[in-house]
């Protein structure tokens, strides 16, 4: 990914008869319970995606080019005035576009369309990994080791918090996996995504359900992607 190359479902005709979001839009989806999300440093791997060079003269630029009438929204949602804003900036769009956008869009769409229940996350805990890896935070995919309880085959030196986030996180997964639902007796509860009061399950140093994250990033793809299916 370092190169900015991009991934896509392909449109097959058969499989996927047109895009995702007309599929789950005109309520044609696989009507299943779900369990979506993303993590806080989704991002950092990704920056290339953005489009955006890491200075702050250059991201200005590149975002009005790309966004015209919307750049200063964007800017709003994104500011940048110096480079480390710039290098910070390109992880988060990357973040909010490819993943944020699209669970929030996924939980809205389901909910709208289909009659299954939709639960979202946001992983926000850091393992205890390398000097090296720490500024990438809790970065794409750390998450799968707690929600499987497998940290030992993982050699970092986990704590008592990370040994009970991934006891609880694992238990909302074995739970969903029998029955559809993640919740049981003794767990914080998890609520279903609703459009009408948008939370997620905010899985950190300690677990609750709190307002979905990253709303005016997430607000203004929400209005830029709207403008490119007219």
């Amino acid at each position: 990914m370092g190169n900015g190359a991009t991934t896509a479902p392909v449109i097959d005709g058969y499989v996927l008869p047109t895009d995702v979001y007309t599929i789950f839009a005109n309520g044609k989806q696989n009507d299943i319970p779900m369990i979506v999300g993303w993590n806080s440093g989704d991002g950092a791997p990704f920056a290339n995606n953005s489009g955006l060079p890491p200075t702050a003269a250059g991201f200005v630029e590149a975002a009005q080019k790309k966004f015209g009438p919307m750049a200063d929204d964007f800017l709003k949602a994104f500011p940048v005035k110096t480079d480390a804003d710039a290098v910070n900036a390109r992880a988060a769009v990357s973040r909010d576009q490819m993943f944020g956008w699209s669970s929030r869009t996924w939980g809205r769409l389901q909910a709208k369309t289909g009659r299954s229940k939709i639960y979202l996350f946001y992983w926000d805990h850091m393992p205890p990994v390398a000097p090296e890896t720490k500024p990438f935070g809790a970065f794409h995919s750390s998450e799968i080791t707690y929600a499987q309880n497998n940290l030992k085959t993982w050699n970092l030196p986990w704590t008592p918090v990370d040994r009970a986030l991934a006891g609880t996180m694992s238990s909302y997964w074995v739970n969903f996996a029998k029955t559809g639902d993640p919740n049981e007796k003794g767990l914080p509860p998890w609520t279903p995504f609703d459009p009408g009061n948008e939370r997620s399950m905010h899985f950190a140093n300690k677990i609750g359900m709190f307002p979905t994250p990253l709303k005016q990033e997430l607000d203004f793809f929400d209005a830029w992607f709207a403008s490119q299916r007219k």
